[in-house]
């Protein structure tokens, strides 16, 4: 596997596989391992309770940093009975490439990290299914869920997790207060949203209710066609008084014809809306990222879809690098890291490899104290306006044109990663202190199979290169479960949105098993042979 300096230029990464699904992280020129130094990673990265949030009153009983390092699986509601990684990756076997890497020695595992030092390694838990597609339609779903990136937050000591699907049109949906369909109420029936999920880890339910509300205020909406919410995170204004979570969703202007996959074309971006309630209602607060190119320009080349993802977002300090204890962060120096694809073909000098041709990785911010200030105030008009994309090591370029139709360009970006980088989901790790992050790519082209892999950094844009890779069609899961129960090697198999879920009480932050959720369907076959599937993470540091 080829080195690849990453976009804040802090080091060369290299990798070498050590068993099956197992990665060793190291260096392959100056000597940057992705190390863990000094102790065990929890000591000094307690967030405190609720959730890490220094919010008077919050109660969702979050562990602190040190006690998701330590800790093993959660009893919290039915949050147990997920087996960790390791002995249960589905009869993994070495198929070490050692050549690929120049050996496990040139990557700096077995040892050459030194004392007090160590290489990131993560295997893969059994697969577990969590819903076909028929225990889907029996909760009254149509299509998903999850249809992008799920998020979790803990809500009176339980978890509670949002994703989005569109709900059948049957009726079997549980209704909203006023009448399905009343102005400023979303419907019921064949309405795609973000959607409420609680349970235990492998069996959600819902009672499939639309919780983002309808914006009918303007013509030319950016969300006009589509709504699907998943990443979460409990935030506090600056004084402590008012509390809320607040979502990032994908949303979607489609037109005419239909593109890849047989879905309409669209042109997507981000919007935030935040709850009050503990996630049983949402107001949409407005667009915070939009794609450089202009929706007038994607509408007119008419050849594909522009996505831009579910838009993950982190905490990070000034220099993008984690806030493991938010109760003792300066609210005037924390700021919240938006990740999405974008595609940017005029910059000068241009783009090169795969992100000339294509959408790549990029990262806007905000000042957390600027978005929580205005969405507590309901001041909409200034959402669109705080994030700022990332862009040759400045973050000065606007993360929107801020007007409705998208009709000027937004800001250039940088990407973070010098290849693409599908459907994000990223999280904070307290036991290895970084960002951890999960997201597909194609290796074969367009038509194959994806596969899903992992990477983590230090700071957000300074990524690793490959640390684990979950191939839906390696031989050694050919003991897990298939799409639609097939088995999984009568076809081959695709997986999709990947989402990253803390494992220790505290959903927004993961420890030594972090939980993956993900789609897997034959190739090709769509959300009628879809599942829903699970894996827990083992992350040790050797």
């Amino acid at each position: 596997m080829k080195s690849m300096e990453m976009g804040n230029a802090r080091g060369v990464v290299s990798l070498a596989v050590v068993l099956g699904l197992v990665w060793a992280c190291g260096s392959s020129s100056s000597p940057t391992h992705l190390e863990q130094g000094g102790g065990a990673a929890g000591e000094d990265s307690e967030r405190g309770g609720s959730a890490g949030k220094s919010s008077a009153g919050n109660s969702n009983g979050g562990k602190s940093g040190a006690e998701s390092s330590a800790a093993g699986p959660s009893n919290l509601a039915g949050e147990a009975g997920v087996p960790a990684g390791g002995n249960h990756d589905g009869g993994s076997t070495s198929v070490g490439v050692a050549g690929e890497a120049g050996a496990a020695g040139e990557a700096g595992a077995a040892g050459e990290a030194g004392a007090g030092q160590g290489s990131i390694v993560i295997s893969f838990g059994s697969e577990l299914s969590v819903a076909t597609h028929e225990q889907r339609l029996a909760q009254g779903f149509h299509f998903g869920y999850v249809d992008g990136v799920m998020g979790a937050v803990n809500v009176n000591g339980d978890y509670v997790y949002f994703g989005s699907a569109q709900a059948l049109d049957d009726g079997r949906c549980a209704s909203v207060a006023s009448a399905p369909g009343a102005p400023g109420t979303p419907g019921t029936s064949g309405v795609q949203n973000a959607f409420r999920f609680t349970g235990t880890p492998t069996r959600l339910t819902s009672d499939c209710t639309p919780l983002i509300e309808d914006d009918l205020t303007t013509t030319t909406p950016f969300d006009r066609d589509y709504t699907g919410g998943g990443p979460v995170m409990r935030l506090s204004s600056v004084d402590g008084q008012k509390t809320g979570i607040f979502m990032t969703y994908h949303a979607e202007f489609q037109w005419g014809p239909k593109c890849a996959g047989g879905a309409p074309c669209f042109y997507g971006s981000l919007g935030l809306a935040l709850s009050t309630d503990a996630g049983l209602s949402f107001k949409r607060l407005g667009q915070i990222i939009q794609p450089h190119r202009t929706r007038q320009d994607v509408v007119q080349a008419n050849d594909h879809s522009l996505s831009i993802g579910a838009g993950p977002f982190v905490e990070g300090d000034e220099a993008g690098r984690p806030i493991p204890d938010h109760t003792l962060a300066d609210p005037a120096h924390t700021y919240l890291y938006v990740f999405f694809p974008d595609e940017d073909y005029d910059q000068d000098p241009p783009l090169v490899g795969q992100c000339a041709q294509r959408a790549c990785l990029a990262v806007a911010r905000a000042l957390e104290s600027d978005v929580t200030s205005a969405a507590f105030a309901d001041d909409t008009a200034a959402i669109p306006t705080l994030f700022h994309k990332y862009y040759q090591g400045t973050w000065q370029e606007p993360g929107t044109s801020d007007l409705p139709a998208n009709s000027q360009q937004a800001g250039h970006y940088t990407p973070v990663m010098l290849e693409p980088g599908n459907s994000p989901s990223i999280i904070y790790d307290a036991f290895i202190g970084r960002y951890l992050m999960a997201h597909t790519q194609t290796p074969n082209g367009p038509g194959t199979p994806s596969q899903i892999v992992l990477r983590v950094a230090d700071s957000v844009t300074s990524w690793s290169d490959v640390v684990a890779t979950l191939n839906p069609n390696d031989p050694a899961l050919a003991g897990d479960t298939g799409a639609a129960g097939e088995g999984g090697t009568a076809d081959e198999l695709d997986v999709r949105y990947p989402s990253l879920i803390g494992e220790n009480g505290n959903p927004e932050i993961a420890g030594k098993a972090p939980r993956l959720y993900y789609s897997k369907e034959p190739l090709g076959g769509g959300w009628p042979v879809t599942t829903f599937e699970l894996r827990a993470l083992k992350i040790v540091v050797q």
